[in-house]
């Protein structure tokens, strides 16, 4: 506290007329006109209302994409729980029951493969709803809107869009040999 704020003119006293943090015997806040008004503070900012409100055909319309995408998040991860549960078991039960009496169950690898595959798709789909997909982080290690950090994710965009590219040519190519062989998949 400065010696102006207190009584006495060694400044070691207590405020002028008994206010907490006066001023040579102002009140708090008494040179601020906004500190008497309440909420009128540049920091106060509106006031909190309640939010606005749909009516009609846009509330039911939203009440009912809201409860189609809370569904469609559940059956996600309903199906995630699931085929790793499976894909847990199934080489557990041929692990454990071949040398208790020889029961296996036929076919296993080829379910545990394609469980792994299921558990790639919908966990990939999983991770990009929630935003948490894998990413190159080079350009993190950039300025934001340096031309650095957009020519980095410039080139990991590039190299995203020629991995699928690849890996959509030699999908094709497998199916159209497939195709030739006659074997149905």
């Amino acid at each position: 506290m400065t010696a102006a704020g207190t009584a006495g003119s060694d400044g070691g006293g207590a405020p002028v007329d008994g206010e907490a943090g006066g001023v040579s015997g102002a009140p708090a806040g008494a040179g601020d006109p906004l500190a008497s008004t309440p909420g009128a503070h540049p920091s106060a900012g509106p006031p909190p209302g309640p939010p606005p409100s749909r009516t009609g055909l846009t509330a039911v319309i939203g009440a009912a994409a809201g409860a189609a995408a809370s569904w469609l998040e559940r059956a996600e991860e309903v199906a995630l729980v699931a085929a790793l549960a499976l894909a847990t078991v199934v080489p557990l039960v041929d692990a454990i029951g071949r040398p208790l009496g020889g029961f296996h169950i036929p076919g296993s690898a080829l379910y545990v493969q394609q469980l792994t595959l299921w558990l790639a798709f919908v966990g990939g789909l999983a991770a990009t709803r929630r935003g948490t997909h894998l990413t190159l982080s080079t350009s993190q290690l950039f300025a934001e809107g340096s031309l650095a950090r957009r020519a980095a994710r410039l080139l990991a965009f590039a190299a995203a869009a020629a991995v699928v590219a690849v890996l959509a040519y030699a999908s094709a190519n497998l199916v159209a040999s497939n195709r030739q062989q006659g074997n149905v998949l």
